[in-house]
């Protein structure tokens, strides 16, 4: 009698990994918790290296959220497009004109090139 590999690719042991086959992994459903407030960006540099955040990174911002003290936001400052600490914030000047664009939720990046 002839058996297909592809039916049973390990004889006698099922796969573990056979309860999940038919269900596909929605990033969306996971990272997304409002998806009208929500867009990705993509790092631009290594200035926030010391809150794990790296160039090339993709953030996952929110406008929707508050940012508090540690939040990391993407913000509008002076003319630029930044991403920093939101207490980062508490040393600007009079003149300064800045705008917060939402607080990044996660962040994406890879381990190896």
């Amino acid at each position: 009698m002839y058996q297909s590999f592809y039916s049973n690719p390990s004889p006698g042991f099922p796969s573990p990994a056979d309860d999940y086959a038919d269900n596909k992994l929605d990033l969306n459903e996971h990272l997304v918790s409002n998806p009208p407030a929500t867009f990705f960006v993509r790092m631009q540099s290594n200035a926030m290296q010391n809150e794990g955040i790296y160039l090339g990174d993709l953030l996952i911002v929110d406008r929707s959220l508050k940012p508090d003290l540690s939040s990391v936001v993407v913000a509008y400052l002076n003319g630029d497009f930044i991403v920093k600490k939101f207490s980062f914030f508490n040393i600007l000047t009079d003149g300064d004109e800045l705008r917060i664009w939402g607080v990044v939720r996660y962040v994406i990046h890879r381990l190896h090139e």
